[in-house]
């Protein structure tokens, strides 16, 4: 007595509809590496007996019938399995899972709870499917947060006498703009504690709406250094950078803003808006405010009431 005449080793349930479910991912094998693991081979023919027969609903099909039947599974749920379709017959015939007689393909196919309909198979490999997803997508976030976690810079080391001391050079910067008649912001770039640029506003001077502070000391260390990528730079200025330098500040790495006076109605960093995260922006850079606020919001102050003062005079003349 074969395998397929003894019945009870052709119960097709749920394990095998699983089993099935997971050859697919075998695209292009044939039927030769697929009879290596006679279990795979062995699910696979119950699955196409299972089909060709609408879940046990018969035992015998002409063998014409038969055939077609076989080429409609193959061709809708085995397209991963590159054979043809009287190769499978004939493997099948072979292992005994289909006989011959009278011109008849007969089977024995039980079918036991909980799969019982095409419906149901059908349905728990749309489960299976979507589950395979949803590990795909967790595992390719899980792999994404630790190549984020491997490949983020180490958070910097502050040490705030060292922000002060260069926050204090900061302002001379800022001293010799407005001696110059310029908006009084400095600016210093470090590396590991040493200075590498230094600026302060040289917009009128430049005739130049972009030579802010920060704008040309980025300019000058990447020129010095030799590269437009400054990772570890630390940047210390007297006033929040706007809109422009902060996204300038992300595209050339630098590790570490530290500015003095906030900027409510223009800083881009986290006064009017933080640019660097609604621009979604790759590199994140670290912010420490308020080192020398109050240096720093004195020389604008006085600098901007300098400014107004001959409009207030010319009014009370008036």
């Amino acid at each position: 007595m074969t395998e397929f005449e003894q019945g009870g080793a052709n119960v097709f349930d749920l394990e095998v509809v699983k089993h099935f479910n997971h050859l697919t991912l075998r695209n292009g094998v044939s039927l030769a590496g697929l009879g290596r693991e006679p279990r795979d081979l062995e699910v696979f023919f119950r699955t196409a007996v299972f089909f060709i027969s609408e879940a046990g609903a018969f035992t015998s099909l002409q063998k014409e019938a038969f055939i077609e039947r076989l080429s409609e599974f193959l061709s809708a749920h085995a397209r991963w399995l590159k054979a043809q379709t009287m190769d499978v017959y004939e493997a099948m015939c072979g292992c005994g899972f289909v006989g011959e007689q009278n011109g008849e393909c007969i089977w024995r196919l039980a079918v036991c709870e909980p799969v019982g309909s095409v419906s149901k198979v059908l349905a728990a490999w749309a489960y299976y499917d979507e589950a395979r997803v949803r590990r795909r997508s967790k595992m390719r976030a899980l792999l994404q947060a630790k190549n984020r976690a491997v490949n983020a810079q180490p958070a910097p080391v502050i040490d705030p006498a060292l922000d002060a001391e260069l926050m204090h050079h900061a302002l001379r910067m800022a001293q010799r703009a407005y001696e110059a008649g310029e908006v009084p912001v400095g600016a210093v770039l470090a590396v590991e504690g040493n200075i590498v640029a230094e600026s302060g506003n040289e917009v009128v001077a430049r005739h130049d709406p972009t030579a802010h502070a920060e704008m040309l000391v980025l300019r000058k260390a990447a020129a010095l250094l030799g590269s437009e990528r400054l990772n570890g730079a630390v940047l210390y200025v007297t006033l929040e950078p706007c809109a422009m330098c902060s996204a300038a500040l992300s595209l050339a790495r630098v590790s570490r803003v530290v500015w003095g006076a906030d900027d409510p109605m223009s800083g881009g960093m986290r006064g009017a808006l933080n640019v660097i995260e609604r621009a979604r922006m790759n590199h994140r850079v670290e912010m420490t405010p308020g080192v020398l606020r109050a240096d720093c919001e004195r020389i604008l102050k006085k600098f901007f009431e300098e400014k107004r003062r001959p409009q207030r005079e010319g009014r009370r003349a008036e």
